[in-house]
């Protein structure tokens, strides 16, 4: 290679290398004033504790500034932990499944009371009258009237 090329070229990587890091050289970059490109460079690289706070102190700067805005969340989704998401969850349907439980063990208990109430019900028809009808004796009844009554 030239000198002048090699220059240039040895120059363009050293950008490179400081922005997206090397294999020699994976530090952390600091966040003292870290500017949007240099703060996505450390997002990319995988340095997300640094990222995030340089994209806050952005934020903090420039409430309106909805792209740092935006790569704060990324940053922060990457950074949460896959018991941090899920957690929430389990914890609802837990809660859920409780509820459930109790509701189910109320409507057996309230099957239990109708049944008792229908025995007691018709114990007590038994006793206050000597005919009793039940509801396919009255259906059959009001057949046999619409049957005559078509006639």
């Amino acid at each position: 290679m030239r000198p002048g090329l090699s220059f240039v070229w040895f120059g363009i990587m050293g950008i490179f290398s400081r922005m997206f890091g090397n294999e020699d050289n994976r530090t952390a970059t600091k966040v003292v004033d870290a500017n949007f490109i240099t703060t996505l460079a450390m997002h990319v690289r995988g340095e997300l504790e640094p990222a995030l706070a340089s994209y806050q102190a952005m934020t903090e700067r420039d409430a309106n500034d909805f792209l740092a805005l935006f790569f704060t969340a990324a940053a922060r989704e990457k950074s949460c932990s896959k018991e941090s998401k899920v957690g929430p969850f389990n914890r609802l349907s837990e809660e859920h499944n409780k509820i459930v439980q109790a509701a189910r063990k109320d409507v057996e208990k309230l099957k239990a009371q109708w049944a008792t109430f229908n025995t007691t019900v018709t114990e007590h028809n038994k006793s206050c009258s000597s005919i009793i009808i039940t509801a396919e004796d009255r259906d059959e009844v009001m057949k046999a009237r619409s049957t005559v009554a078509g006639r």
